[in-house]
C-alpha cells in the first residue's frame, strides 16, 4: 500500500502463448512478481537472470499443469522467461503487478 492507502498491486495473467515462440526471452515490466507458470512440457521453461539461466526445466511441472515457480521479482531488464522448444506454442505466467 502507498501512503494514500490505495492498493497498487493486483492479480494479473500474462498469457504470451500466441506472442512468443521458441528462443524469445520475455521480460516482465519492473515491479512484477511472477508466482506460477504453465507450459506444455516442463523441460521447455527456462528462467533467466541477465541472460544466464538460473532455473532450467522446472522439475515440478507436468504437461499443461501449473507450477509454483515464485515469487520471482522482475526488474524489467534482467529477469526473463523463455520457452526453449522448437516450434513452441508459448507459456502462461501469473503474478502480481505493482507497476
Amino acid at each position: 500500500m502507498r501512503a494514500t492507502g490505495k492498493v497498487v498491486s493486483q492479480f494479473a495473467e500474462y498469457n504470451y502463448s500466441a506472442a512468443l515462440g521458441a528462443g524469445v526471452i520475455y521480460k516482465p515490466v519492473a515491479g512484477t512478481i511472477i508466482m506460477t507458470a504453465e507450459i506444455a512440457t516442463k523441460q521447455d521453461l527456462d528462467i533467466y537472470d541477465a541472460a544466464v539461466p538460473i532455473k532450467v526445466g522446472t522439475d515440478s511441472m507436468g504437461a499443461n499443469e501449473y507450477a509454483w515457480i515464485g515469487p520471482i521479482y522482475c526488474d524489467g531488464s534482467d529477469i526473463g522467461f523463455k520457452n526453449v522448444a522448437v516450434g513452441a506454442g508459448g507459456f502462461i505466467l501469473w503474478g502480481l503487478t505493482m507497476a
